[in-house]
């Protein structure tokens, strides 16, 4: 098969690359990744701006301090899957989704991360958007500007939007008057670590919608974040062999460091799990999705016109000279890889190659995989210790395939019951 090839996609065409030019584009400065979601996801278009805010913000997205996200893990989880000892039957995305929502938006702006208004905004948000682009994207492009009035599911995604700035205005409002009145009475102000202040710091004056900019934090984070943990819980069902080993490094990690950083990296066998379940399952087929800015050569010849829209091919992460059986399962294969000398980095669930390229690669690789894997890694550390789980129905666990992306089954479903912990994860007055 030739190495690029061109695909009308349902946003019109596409040029695929083989991941062997994943170095060679990976930082070129002739082709933009916000160039690209600006034409692919219609930013222009009113009730998408989150979207908007996402392609002309640069912001650095940090790591979440492990102990928060344990104590918020512990609030939601009771919320969520309850405590009750008997069997019972969950919708695992959705409950996942549920989940994750809490816990970012705890790092995103503490005060709303236990609004129960604001959680389901932020959570059917990103839904609400995707169905309205695509819809749109069915309309010749001359009509769009005006059709889009009419639909509605673009007016339930500006409705949102709406929304969402009548919930956030009076949060930072009495931020802003809580700093002024400690700066009038020769206080320190409070500091807020969270992403609505890190945004602050970040911007530097520099104009841009704090409102909106938390649907961009949601719509980026939680339902990539929940399919990820949806699809890592899928394969521990499918596989529970597993599930005894990592709850006894849970218990030795925990119970050694607590909720530290070091934790989070010692939980190497989870890392080595969740990294295996990304492999088999991306997020797409594709990835390093960028708009040519400029005409372009490739170095085997190809000719990239301006404009062009490319991407990756991301199935080398399935070729058995990359991966050793490729097709099959293994959790301990990342574990493996970390003994071998000059692999141990390139095994951890962080850490972007061009034979793993869930994240992407190059300056424009996902900046929030260091969250992701924080967040995720907390997560699986109460759903073991705390939850028996299985599958009640393995044939609606299998991804979903949608064009180019691959989605956790949003069918699947568990039976959970509550267990005992082997270990405290949040001992009394911990927090």
């Amino acid at each position: 098969m030739s190495p690029v090839f061109r695909i009308e996609t349902e946003s019109g065409p596409h040029v695929y690359l083989s991941h062997e030019f994943a170095h060679e584009i990976r930082d070129d400065e002739r082709l933009s990744l916000s160039r690209y979601l600006v034409q692919e996801l219609l930013v222009k278009i009113p009730g998408l701006e989150p979207f908007r805010e996402g392609t002309v913000n640069e912001g650095v997205m940090q790591d979440a301090l492990a102990e928060p996200l344990a104590e918020e893990t512990d609030f939601a989880l009771r919320r969520i899957w309850g405590d009750g000892p008997e069997w019972r039957e969950v919708n695992l995305k959705k409950s996942m989704v549920d989940l994750v929502a809490e816990l970012s938006t705890r790092v995103f702006l503490a005060e709303m991360c236990r609004d129960e208004e604001w959680l389901q905004l932020s959570a059917n948000y990103a839904s609400n958007a995707f169905k309205a682009i695509t819809q749109l994207r069915t309309w010749p492009i001359h009509l769009r500007p005006f059709v889009h009035w009419f639909m509605p599911a673009f007016q339930r995604a500006r409705a949102d939007v709406k929304q969402s700035r009548q919930m956030i205005r009076p949060v930072l409002a009495a931020r802003k008057a809580q700093k002024e009145q400690a700066i009038k009475e020769k206080k320190p102000p409070r500091k807020y670590n969270d992403a609505c202040e890190w945004m602050e710091e970040v911007a530097k004056g520099r104009p841009y919608d704090p409102s909106v900019i938390q649907l961009t934090f949601s719509f980026s984070a939680i339902h990539t974040t929940g399919d990820l943990i949806t699809q890592v819980l899928v394969d521990l069902c499918t596989h529970p062999e597993y599930i005894e080993p990592l709850r006894q490094e849970i218990r030795t990690v925990v119970a050694e460091h607590g909720w530290t950083k070091t934790t989070i990296y010692n939980l190497a066998l989870m890392d080595s799990f969740i990294k295996e379940s990304q492999r088999l399952k991306p997020p797409a087929m594709v990835t390093m999705n960028r708009t040519a800015t400029a005409d372009i050569q490739l170095s085997e010849g190809t000719k990239l016109p301006k404009g062009s829209r490319i991407a990756v091919s991301a199935v080398n992460m399935w070729d058995p000279k990359v991966y050793p059986e490729p097709l099959n399962f293994d959790g301990y294969r990342f574990l493996k890889m970390r003994e071998i000398p000059g692999q141990g980095n390139a095994a951890q669930f962080v850490t972007i190659s061009p034979n793993h390229l869930a994240f992407g690669l190059g300056k424009h690789a996902c900046p929030g995989r260091f969250f992701v894997g924080t967040e995720v890694k907390v997560a699986l550390c109460f759903l073991l210790l705390r939850y028996d789980m299985e599958l009640t129905d393995e044939k609606n666990s299998r991804p979903i395939m949608n064009g180019r992306t691959l989605a956790a089954n949003v069918f699947a479903k568990i039976r959970i019951r509550r267990r005992e912990e082997d270990v405290p994860l949040i001992p009394v007055g911990s927090f």
